[in-house]
């Protein structure tokens, strides 16, 4: 059952229907769950988390987060694997364009510090 929180929507009506688009979803799953510190859709009972999966609307995030992230993360979690973000897209979003660019600069510091 540890794997079943993780399922795209597309996944529960086809378990071969693995794409790019259903580990942007486990990505949405992971980063909600680090920021809320429990997963977006939960039950014991494996068929109802399926269907929670399924049906049920996302709850909203903790606000201490910045507004750039909450938004990444409901992006990741859209139902649609057509609206998800590839990876490639994902990098060029512009929150994660700084920080990259913010890292590299760091990084280049570092290096002439020597």
């Amino acid at each position: 059952m540890e794997a079943l929180p993780y399922l795209s929507p597309e996944l529960l009506v086809d378990p071969e229907a693995h794409t790019p688009a259903t580990d942007m979803w486990a990505m949405g799953v992971i980063l909600y769950e680090l920021m809320a510190l429990r997963t977006p859709w939960e039950d014991e009972h494996a068929v109802r988390l399926l269907e929670r999966i399924r049906d049920q609307p996302l709850r909203p995030l903790p606000v201490q987060y910045s507004e750039e992230l909450a938004p990444i993360c409901y992006t990741l979690l859209k139902r649609n694997p057509q609206s998800r973000p590839s990876a490639d897209e994902l990098l060029l979003l512009p929150p994660i364009q700084s920080r990259i660019v913010s890292l590299l600069d760091m990084e280049s510091d570092d290096v002439a510090a020597g």
